[in-house]
């Protein structure tokens, strides 16, 4: 009695099992030839198939559906056969609880692999984007972000900004900017942003904050200088005015005038503006002095001449 009891156990259970088995519907992958077909790609439930781009896929090669509750097939791979050089995938999902239950395709994203990469579209990051493409060698440079024409294979007609290593032993590392002038020149740097903060604009060699080589047009520049700079304590009582004597002797000597640097020191150093500015603004209230004190002089010498005139007539 007891082995007819588990005998009965286990048929009710091999029952129980065979009837889940013959009940539940399996997902197959089922090749298809192909399908081409616009739209054919977002009902596609055959398992896999080579899809022409017409019927939907981002790609003409291998289309593959699976996945989702009730055998929705809710998941789609479609790889690139070309011409794009085979070497591209991309998948979508699709939200079956939509449009009652028949679901809506949610747009196409494509992978990226371990080698080149090729994208079509608006890529959207959310985070940081880390490029590690630069030699640790003096004066290497690479490419960081470039933007070119979309005209046949010309990648390089376009801008780009690219990182340079200034030097390799004190890890210095600066910034390039390129722009294309013609298809003649290709790209060429027009900016640099050095390690240490300067900044080059038609130089690589900046030697301040901001170097430029060549016209600089701007509606207003504003120099900062430092308090006392301004010579203003020449109209000071105790400031020492050299004479107009002394002035001729230092320019018969020197052909330049004093505390004014020479043609020569110019075109070797070049001119600092806020200093000459200065210097000659100095220069001018030396000249206010020298014509007020000639004033005075021909006033006196005026005054003179009246009374010797008066006298004469007398």
């Amino acid at each position: 009695m007891h082995k007819k009891n588990e005998t009965s156990k286990i048929i009710i259970t091999l029952a129980i099992v065979l009837f889940n088995v013959i009940n539940m519907v399996a997902q197959t992958l089922n090749p298809t030839y192909s399908i081409r077909t616009p739209g054919e790609a977002d009902t596609f439930k055959g398992g896999y198939t080579f899809s022409y781009a017409t019927a939907g896929t981002p790609w003409n090669g291998a289309l593959i559906s699976f996945g989702g509750f009730d055998n929705r097939y809710d998941c789609q791979i479609s790889a690139d056969y070309g011409p794009n050089g085979g070497n591209r995938i991309s998948f979508r999902t699709k939200n079956a609880d939509l449009n009652n239950g028949v679901g809506i395709w949610n747009p196409w994203n494509e992978l990226a692999t371990r080698s080149e990469n090729t994208f079509t579209g608006i890529q959207t990051i959310y985070g940081s984007l880390s490029v590690r493409n630069l030699p640790n060698s003096n004066n290497s440079s690479a490419i960081m972000i470039a933007h070119s024409i979309a005209n046949d294979n010309l990648v390089t007609f376009g801008t780009s900004i690219r990182s340079i290593t200034e030097s390799e032993g004190s890890n210095i590392y600066g910034m390039q900017f390129f722009t294309q002038e013609s298809h003649g020149t290709g790209q060429t740097e027009k900016l640099r942003i050095q390690g240490n903060g300067n900044v080059g604009i038609g130089t690589t060699h900046p030697d301040s904050r901001l170097t430029v080589a060549g016209n600089i047009h701007a509606q207003e520049v504003k120099v900062t200088i430092n308090a006392g700079s301004v010579p203003d304590y020449v109209f000071a009582n105790d400031y020492k005015l050299k004479s107009l004597q002394e002035v001729e002797d230092y320019i018969k000597q020197n052909s330049h005038l004093p505390e004014i640097p020479s043609a020569t020191e110019i075109e070797k150093n070049g001119l600092m503006l806020a200093e000459m500015n200065l210097s000659l603004l100095k220069k001018m209230e030396e000249m206010t002095l020298y014509m007020i004190e000639q004033n005075k002089q021909i006033i006196d010498l005026k005054n003179r001449l009246e009374k010797v005139e008066s006298i004469s007539v007398k």
